[in-house]
Formats: C-alpha cells, sequence, structure tokens
C-alpha cells in the first residue's frame, strides 16, 4: 500500500520528497504516517513519520500537566490534544482570557 512519489537526490545523507495530499484515512488525531525511503528494486527502510494536521481545525485539548502550579513561579506545562502542530510564532498559550499570549514550543 502507500503512496509513492519521487525523490530528489540532495547529497549522500539526504534526500527531498514532496509528500502528497492527505488521505481521507490519515485525517484526524491519528494521522501519523509512515515514511519509507526505497530503491526501485526494494530494500530501505521505513523508520520515519510525519504526522498531517487538519489547518482549517483550531487546536484541541484534552489534558495539562501538571494541573496543579505553585504561585508565583514560571512553570513549564505540558498541553496534550489534537491538531496541535509546530507553526511557528502562530502557535502560542493563553492563561486567562485577558492575558497576552506566550510563545509555544512544539516538542513532538
Amino acid at each position: 500500500g502507500g503512496v509513492r512519489v519521487p525523490a530528489t537526490f540532495i547529497s549522500i545523507t539526504r534526500v527531498a520528497c514532496l509528500l502528497p495530499p492527505a488521505r481521507s484515512a490519515w485525517k484526524g488525531a491519528d494521522a501519523v504516517v509512515s515514511l519509507c525511503v526505497e530503491e526501485r528494486g526494494g530494500g530501505g527502510e521505513c523508520k520515519a513519520t510525519v504526522t498531517y494536521f487538519e489547518s482549517a481545525l483550531p487546536p484541541r485539548i484534552s489534558a495539562v500537566k501538571p494541573r496543579l502550579l505553585p504561585l508565583g513561579d514560571a512553570t513549564p506545562v505540558s498541553l496534550i490534544g489534537s491538531n496541535l502542530a509546530p507553526t511557528g510564532e502562530d502557535l502560542v498559550c493563553r492563561f486567562g482570557e485577558k492575558s497576552a499570549p506566550t510563545l509555544a514550543r512544539f516538542v513532538k
């Protein structure tokens, strides 16, 4: 199965591929798709993954860790959910309705 696309050789340690549009079966919270590199005659490996996300949908939060924070300390907080993506400066956290947004850091 899968979708085959041409690879562009860049160097002995780098190849570029244009990923196809996500299939409907790939969409949703479990949109992690394996990425393989192989030669036409076979031989290769599938140790990488890519994650498709629905850019038209907002991020959804299902859990926050830790849930209890000490007063007066700046504490890192992890948000777990779906449709979270490394969108650079567009990804921010807001604490309270009127606070200034804080730049979020995409972890994985």
